[in-house]
């Protein structure tokens, strides 16, 4: 079919098929795709039993591809829309966009199609804030990942059938980057859950033998002709390095000139890898601690560190207008999608976005991106210092059924635990957490600021930062329980306050008066937007953090309990 080669549709009439063989003969392009040998068969007119597509499932699936298939662009845009076809991925892409439009009609449909597709939904689950359902995405994360070692679909030494001599090239690097993604964003989901539940990851980095996947703007070119353009401004590294390889060359800061620019997935997956080691120091750590344990943790916190300078990096490229749209600045150079300067030039009207200015959905998706990974910096921060495991506990403590206490053991347990936390309360470590904490609500609280080229809303924010959300507020919470420093009435006349929140602005004064405190504490007591982190205040400052909570996660319970006030 003609849209195969080249987009030919009822909205442009004047493409007649010698036009489109002079328009192919301009590209003139070294590329994989032998132009001379392709036959124009124009697109046949829809049959009278033909369906058209419906308006509103176009809509979902328009939500979709804007506010989710940056961030996991598992499945290939252009092949899905060329198929129309009513698969389970084409349901699973109706659901999440029927999901996050959030009208009471699209949530009954969202839910009637959950758990058709694996991948997806397992990724939904988390958007979706079920309990329940997570339960049910981790089992179907472990029968798949199961199911994919069966297969040796992760031994790097299994041959595809679209591995053989004289397959279509472009078709054989889309199933390519099928296998790329799936294996990269089961890696991924594998560690946010990991991250949730306080449980190992499954996955291993070890196991990501496929080469880097594509950019999102060669996966989501619209047109074979568009694809071999963008394809010979894909950056060679990605097909030549392995993700594992990254990621261990990365563990060690040695990422070279040649395997420049790290996108901001790839430091996505770098942090992510860094899960199984974060999980094992903290399952074996406790408030007295051995000198190999606090090394590991500084190491980690220093390749953190790195990682974050890398994003600090992207953020701080930021985009001139008409260099994005010669398509020269960078990162953004790499997630142009749909959007293509040249054909918006002369079609301004076939653009299926409506708002005006098709940069805005460039620029929207780096800055959701970037949000989401300085989300994940924070959250994988605040689970190497800040004890989330017994925060957590303490919270429960709080919620005891009669065996619990009944139970002497129980009992020593607890005893134990407010003992340690009293004591982490009052370190450096335990006001470096705070600061992190307040750096997310800050974050969160920003995005009312920021206009809409920010691609942040609450309802369509990466699940990653309702959890970084939950770890935050239940680092504050305890601070508050704890009584680590009191306020005016409870403890009246000790210390001046500090404002925690103004001291991330650019005043230079702020920032030296935290790190002060974080290093000595130097008598200082805290305030959160003027009101002081006491046991007095708990339930307003919670109330801080429960705003940027979806209402629909009421997930968030299962991690910080009974800290949040849900309306049942």
């Amino acid at each position: 079919m003609a849209s195969e080669v080249l987009k030919t549709t009822a909205s442009t009439p004047s493409f007649q098929p010698t036009e489109v063989r002079k328009g192919i003969d301009a590209f003139k392009l070294p590329g994989p795709v032998n132009w001379t040998a392709v036959k124009i068969i124009p697109d046949q007119p829809p049959k009278p039993g033909d369906e058209p597509i419906d308006p509103v499932s176009a809509k979902y699936a328009d939500t979709y591809f804007a506010y989710f298939h940056h961030r996991c662009p598992i499945i290939h845009r252009p092949a899905s829309e060329a198929e129309h076809e009513n698969t389970l991925v084409a349901s699973s892409v109706k659901m999440i966009g029927a999901w996050l439009l959030d009208s009471s009609e699209s949530k009954s449909l969202a839910i009637m199609f959950f758990c058709q597709s694996a991948l997806l939904n397992i990724i939904f689950a988390l958007y979706y804030g079920n309990e329940s359902s997570i339960s049910g995405a981790i089992m179907l994360k472990s029968i798949l990942i199961t199911a994919l070692r069966e297969v040796e679909f992760f031994k790097k030494e299994t041959a595809w059938h679209d591995e053989k001599p004289g397959f279509f090239e472009p078709m054989r690097l889309i199933r390519l980057g099928d296998r790329q993604r799936l294996a990269t964003y089961l890696f991924k989901i594998d560690a946010y859950l990991s991250m949730f539940r306080d449980q190992p990851a499954v996955v291993l980095s070890e196991e990501l033998h496929y080469s880097l996947p594509s950019t999102f703007r060669l996966y989501n070119a619209d047109g074979l002709h568009i694809w071999e353009e963008r394809q010979a401004k894909e950056p060679i590294y990605r097909s030549q390095t392995s993700t594992r390889k990254m990621i261990a060359r990365s563990s060690f800061d040695l990422v070279t000139e040649d395997e420049k620019p790290m996108l901001i997935e790839d430091i996505q997956t770098c942090i992510c890898a860094m899960q199984p080691n974060i999980w094992k120091i903290c399952a074996a750590s406790g408030y007295y601690q051995h000198d190999t344990t606090i090394i590991s943790k500084n190491n980690l916190k220093a390749q953190l560190d790195s990682l974050k300078n890398k994003l600090i990096e992207i953020s701080n490229q930021l985009p001139d207008e008409d260099a994005l749209k010669r398509e020269k600045s960078m990162p953004y150079l790499f997630y142009f999608g749909y959007e293509d300067p040249s054909m918006i030039r002369i079609f301004p009207f076939s653009f299926p976005f409506k708002i005006p200015g098709w940069q805005y959905h460039v620029v929207a998706r780096v800055k959701s991106l970037l949000f989401d990974s300085i989300m994940l910096y924070h959250l994988s921060s605040l689970q190497i210092f800040a004890e989330l495991r017994k925060f957590t506990n303490l919270a429960r403590d709080r919620q005891l059924g009669a065996i619990e206490k009944a139970s002497t053991v129980h009992r020593q347990a607890r005893e134990q635990r407010i003992v340690e936390m009293r004591a982490w309360g009052t370190t450096p470590t335990a006001r470096w957490c705070l600061c992190h904490a307040v750096e997310i609500l800050v974050a969160h609280q920003a995005i009312i600021l920021d206009d809409r080229t920010s691609g942040l809303t609450l309802k369509t924010l990466d699940p990653i930062a309702h959890i970084a959300l939950c770890a935050a507020a239940l680092v504050v919470w305890v601070y508050c329980i704890l009584d680590v420093q009191g306020c005016e009435h409870c403890t009246p006349g000790i210390g001046t306050f500090i404002e925690l929140k103004l001291s991330y602005s650019p005043d230079v004064h702020f920032e030296q008066e935290k790190e002060v405190w974080i290093d000595s504490g130097n008598g200082y007591r805290v305030k959160l937007q003027g009101i002081p982190i006491c046991s007095c205040n708990v339930d307003i400052l919670m109330a801080m953090f429960q705003e940027w909570l979806p209402d629909s996660w009421a997930t968030a319970d299962s991690m910080a309990p009974g800290i949040f006030k849900f309306s049942t």
